[in-house]
């Protein structure tokens, strides 16, 4: 357990470190750049990123979850990843001028042949990962990332200053990868050979196919939104979407990531043993739940004067999606906690039938309600996310023993104590003070009550937590 709090200290660092430095250049960009220009960015990657999942083919997830990965499945899954890239990034390249047209967007051709080219970073970059996580050495992560935040953080802002609009934000995308992948190279010294053997291919494609299909799910799901909206709406909608989901992506999303990301490996190697896996578990989502609930909580309670006094009163309207994208990320946070279970038993196929009825569901909303106003569209996102909750401790309660009952026991005072904090800290907006002196408060508060709440109801927890962390030293 030592070795797992480690390793979510460093990805954490990664995580946070990297995108608060792509935080604060995207409050800078917003400062600078239309809701528009954000609302193109948003349409092409959306397609770009589902592109990029396909060409890894869950063969990454595969070589962690295999517990003797040797070179020559290192080097089959590179020969693998990079013919699927090749081919992809081909149909990125004839396909454009038609995405392009579906949006009445003829910018978009070109920056879909440009941006597409990071399928090749991202499909090598899984393979880095891999070697990464089996290893526990993170840390290389964490530098690798600062390295490329800074970077094309710095370059993108020059770029918007200068008046390329859009193009700033497509120059930091692609400028992040590449230095990812080329600090990581130095880092971890592997170089794939040009080797394949397809019985192992068989092996952990037989693996693989499933989490490719869950994760395409869950990919396309998170971005089919930006997909409809885009289309069904104005740009200036999908920009202000796309603003309102950049906080609690990055605030409660990252955490969720980070954590989701390392506890697959540690619990993949306790697969056999299932009384330790169930009791890793739990303890992996009751501190997810300590976590996560007060920052989604606390984030929606600011939401109205962190969006004015950073992206200025221009971007008001991106405060509704914030607020309920609060609630989603929260819920995405219990949901990869007990999907992370599953994935470490083996069990693909039910993550795939999971994300597959919840992909199913989402589209049966968009396609009911994309005539009605976007505010009940984003609802029904929600509503979704909730309802996959309980499917999915159904599946889990009967393969692992996770129910409903241990659910409840481990999120329930942090979920209580959220609440609460939130009526608290919601109601200083009604004071009438100015922003700056409201938004202090309302962390001040934030901070007091949800403290002072751990104190008095989970002092056994927080203590348990701490001593995990110092153990780890």
């Amino acid at each position: 357990m030592n070795k797992l709090i480690v390793n979510s200290v460093w990805k954490m660092l990664q995580q946070y470190s990297a995108y608060f430095i792509k935080f604060i250049v995207q409050i800078v960009l917003a400062r600078i750049l239309l809701p528009e220009e954000f609302g193109i960015i948003a349409e092409m990657t959306a397609v770009v990123i589902i592109v990029e999942k396909i060409a890894d083919g869950g063969l990454g997830a595969a070589l962690i979850q295999k517990k003797n990965a040797e070179t020559a499945d290192f080097n089959t899954v590179f020969v693998s990843n990079l013919c699927m890239s090749i081919i992809l990034y081909l149909l990125i390249f004839v396909f454009a001028p038609f995405i392009a047209n579906y949006y009445s967007e003829p910018s978009l051709v070109k920056m879909l042949r440009i941006y597409g080219i990071t399928v090749f970073f991202t499909s090598y970059n899984s393979i880095q990962t891999a070697q990464i996580y089996k290893k526990y050495e993170l840390k290389k992560y964490f530098i690798s990332s600062l390295i490329a935040a800074v970077t094309s953080g710095a370059i993108a802002i020059a770029l918007a200053y200068l008046g390329f609009g859009v193009w700033a934000m497509v120059a930091q995308s692609m400028i992040s990868w590449l230095i990812t992948v080329a600090v990581l190279q130095i880092q971890i010294k592997w170089l794939p050979k040009f080797s394949f053997d397809f019985n192992r291919f068989k092996r952990l494609f037989s693996f693989s196919w499933k989490v490719l299909v869950s994760t395409l799910c869950g990919t396309i799901l998170e971005n089919l939104y930006n997909l409809s909206i885009g289309k069904y709406y104005s740009k200036d909608t999908l920009g202000y979407y796309n603003r309102g989901n950049l906080f609690p992506s990055i605030i409660v999303g990252e955490v969720r990531t980070a954590v989701s990301t390392v506890t697959f490996p540690y619990l993949s190697e306790r697969q056999d043993d299932k009384s330790h896996l169930l009791s890793s578990s739990k303890r992996i989502t009751h501190i997810c739940a300590i976590v996560m609930f007060p920052l989604a909580a606390g984030l929606a309670a600011v939401s109205k004067p962190l969006v004015v006094l950073l992206l200025t009163e221009k971007w008001l309207p991106a405060v509704f999606f914030l607020r309920l994208e609060c609630i989603f990320y929260a819920s995405l946070a219990v949901s990869a906690s007990l999907g992370n279970i599953l994935k470490a038993v083996g069990k693909s196929g039910v993550l795939m039938k999971i994300e597959l009825i919840k992909l199913v569901l989402t589209i049966i909303c968009i396609a009911t309600l994309h005539t009605k106003a976007i505010e009940i569209l984003c609802v029904a996102r929600v509503a979704v996310a909730l309802l996959m909750i309980i499917y999915n401790v159904f599946c889990s309660g009967k393969i692992v023993g996770y129910g409903f009952g241990e659910l409840w026991d481990d999120i329930c005072r942090p979920l209580l104590l959220s609440l609460v904090m939130f009526v608290l800290v919601y109601s200083i907006s009604f004071l009438a003070l100015p922003l700056v002196v409201t938004l202090l408060l309302q962390i001040i508060v934030g901070l007091a009550a949800y403290g002072g709440g751990c104190y008095l109801f989970m002092k056994k927890d927080i203590s348990e937590i701490i001593s995990l962390f110092k153990r780890s030293k």
